[in-house]
């Protein structure tokens, strides 16, 4: 996999920290083995359910269709994807391949961002198809209250797009409230400034802060002030 070379340099440890949390998460099996989508997925602001169903493969359409029902699948195909609260439901269906599910989430973030390039594009395609779909689907709805077993999931999620984002791509997105609403919304350029200064440890330790009580170092907290991010 092609990893991007950043103007600023972020600590290899993030790899070490991204490979962990990936491998103590565990992925779920079933009996149905989807057929990948053939093709890039193209979505747009404008794009319905139904116009990204036409791309599937015709395995995963149909278990779809199977999966939630006559009416509810109806229903579906006629609403907006950008801004949609379906996706957890549609990828927990697990009628979707990694593969497929990966390029839903990447063009969302793709739409919110107004943009990414396709090396950022392509990286996070090589890391969220490790990731389990049903992880996956937190990227896909805002965090407000996120459960204490969806943590490590939520950190492996950004750390993931940390490790991607190219620093415009960082600029355009931000953690939006993927963490819960403890977490103040910090852009990503700004987590990777704090790379620049600090361990990606305490950078872990502070995305958990909302699950667990922290006592950031006074590097860390050097490391907010100087990437102007305010926690208070």
């Amino acid at each position: 996999m092609k990893i991007l070379s950043y103007e600023r340099k972020i600590n290899i440890s993030l790899f070490t920290a991204l490979f962990v949390l990936l491998s103590f998460t565990v992925i779920s099996c079933s009996s149905y083995k989807p057929t990948p989508t053939p093709a890039p997925l193209l979505i747009n602001n404008e794009s319905l359910w139904g116009d990204v169903i036409e791309q599937f493969s015709t395995s995963e359409s149909n278990c779809l269709k199977s999966a939630l029902g006559k009416d509810v699948y109806k229903i579906l195909l006629h609403e907006k994807v950008i801004g949609s609260l379906r996706y957890p439901l549609l990828l927990k269906t697990e009628c979707v391949n990694s593969s497929t599910a990966s390029k839903l989430v990447i063009e969302s973030l793709d739409a919110q961002a107004k943009g990414l390039s396709s090396n950022t594009k392509q990286c996070l395609e090589g890391i969220f198809t490790q990731i389990p779909i049903n992880d996956l689907s937190l990227l896909t709805y805002e965090q407000t209250d996120i459960a204490v077993t969806d943590y490590s999931a939520a950190i492996s999620n950004a750390l993931g797009l940390l490790l991607c984002l190219d620093q415009a791509d960082a600029a355009k997105l931000t953690t939006g409230r993927l963490l819960g609403s403890k977490i103040p919304d910090i852009s990503f350029a700004k987590l990777q400034c704090v790379l620049e200064y600090t361990e990606v440890s305490e950078l872990i330790a502070f995305l958990n802060s909302a699950n667990e009580v922290t006592y950031p170092s006074d590097e860390f907290q050097s490391a907010l002030g100087k990437c102007e991010i305010n926690v208070i």
